[in-house]
């Protein structure tokens, strides 16, 4: 069995994204996209990928018409399907907040809770307390800019039920 850093390594390399594209990939591929259409209510639906590496069958899903949540342990998947998805116009903020609006909830706050990782040496900059609030700080600063919440692989949003006041 291989040890989390083992397997971090592995997928590091990033040679998953390209996978399905191999003879054999694209036979996984159409077989598992065939049992998707067969199993899965029809859109629109959410549907959790979990595990789903650099997004093929997540974007495949969303161009379907589907709520996809992604998860995976690898950043670099992350950072992958995140900008696969923004490059394709399949997801944003704009897209959480009509969800949000669509359950009949009022947004309160929407949020990049993650910043970009442009910061290569951030391991180096959370080492120290004063370099870590800098860190921190910056992100906090533009946690709700428009413009760069598209930059976040994970935005946050609260919301509430609407009330209704009688009398």
């Amino acid at each position: 069995m291989s040890t989390p850093e083992e397997l971090q390594g592995h997928y590091a390399r990033g040679e998953e994204r390209d996978r399905l594209l191999s003879a054999f990939g694209q036979v996984e591929l159409t077989r598992t996209c065939e049992i998707l259409e067969r199993a899965l209510p029809r859109a629109p639906a959410t549907v959790a990928d979990v595990g789903g590496g650099p997004g093929r069958y997540s974007l495949w899903l969303a161009g379907r018409g589907y709520t996809v949540r992604h998860r995976d342990l690898v950043q670099l998947h992350v950072d992958q399907v995140s900008a696969d998805a923004a490059a394709a116009g399949l997801e944003g903020p704009d897209e959480l907040r009509e969800e949000v609006e669509a359950a009949g909830l009022e947004l309160t706050d929407l949020s990049a809770w993650r910043g970009s990782r442009s910061l290569a040496d951030l391991e180096q900059r959370l080492a120290s307390p004063e370099s870590r609030e800098t860190v921190l700080g910056a992100a906090r600063a533009v946690e709700r800019v428009p413009e760069l919440l598209g930059l976040s692989p994970h935005l946050l949003a609260a919301a509430r039920r609407p009330r209704l006041v009688l009398g």
